[in-house]
């Protein structure tokens, strides 16, 4: 029987999320639990990722942040199954609108930003790479470069960006996310799911399975048992945001304070009382 853990995060961004998925899995693993990680959806954009740039084209697949510093602490991580579905965006060029207004306004649409995209089919073992060529259009000339040639590397398709993302926010992506979770899940003891942004789960199914949920914001985990996520979330009609369940939740099992640390790795020795509270 796997164990199953949530990490999601109150902030939309920069709570934490993925340097405690990989405390936690470093931890539980000294432990001598054969524990992996999770990340069904992950989006990023190109700016500040280089090095996620370079793991692509060295995996041969579109890969993101998340799963690039999964694979830098924890090793063995095979990028398709640990994240199915890849969106990568890019700032297009402010020269290209007719004002700053008009470009302001675009950054607020992700259908406008996204580039390319990865879909993995775990059962297959296939991963399908899609290119949004009038977006691609709108980038500078050195992104729209560096774009082009991943695309060409991966056999990118052309597809419509709102259709895409519409596709994979329904019930069609389930079956390819469900379908990695149990690939990963062969002989595992622990499955660490992380969700995106501050989303409550990556997707719905997700909040049936867990066995624990632990939210992260800047300084601060707090861990809750799964069935108390799912009291909450049904009580509040499927709360798709964190910050909406919270207050709901009351007192968690376990809650620490989270240092200042340079990595993960040295993140992952201040969660012994998480590990003792979840560890089977």
């Amino acid at each position: 029987m796997v164990l199953r853990i949530l990490v999601s995060g109150l902030l939309e961004f920069d709570s934490g999320k993925t340097w405690t998925v990989i405390a936690l899995a470093k931890h539980l693993r000294e432990l001598g639990l054969r524990v992996s990680v999770f990340k069904p959806v992950a989006g990023h954009n190109l700016w500040g990722s280089v090095k996620a740039l370079k793991k692509s084209i060295e995996v041969g697949m579109l890969v993101g942040n998340d799963v690039t510093a999964y694979m830098e602490y924890l090793g063995d991580i095979k990028p398709g199954p640990s994240n199915p579905i890849a969106l990568a965006l890019a700032y297009p060029d402010p020269l290209s609108f007719r004002g700053v207004a008009q470009y302001l306004s675009m950054l607020s649409d992700t259908a406008s930003m996204l580039v390319l995209a990865r879909v993995y089919d775990c059962k297959r073992n296939v991963a399908r790479h899609y290119v949004f060529v009038e977006n691609v259009a709108r980038l500078t000339n050195s992104v729209r470069r560096n774009v082009e040639d991943l695309a060409e590397k991966f056999k990118a398709v052309p597809a419509d960006p709102r259709s895409m993302l519409e596709s994979l926010s329904g019930h069609g992506a389930v079956p390819v996310l469900e379908g990695c979770r149990e690939v990963l899940e062969e002989g595992l003891d622990v499955l660490i799911v992380e969700s995106f942004n501050n989303a409550v789960a990556p997707y719905t199914r997700v909040v049936d399975l867990v066995d624990f949920f632990i939210i992260v914001a800047p300084g601060r985990l707090m861990l809750y048992s799964g069935d108390r996520l799912r009291n909450v979330y049904s009580i509040l009609g499927g709360a798709s945001r964190v910050d909406r369940l919270l207050s709901a939740l009351s007192r968690p099992l376990v809650t620490l304070e989270l240092p200042l640390v340079e990595s993960p790795t040295e993140l992952a020795q201040y969660l012994s009382p998480v590990a003792e509270a979840i560890a089977p």
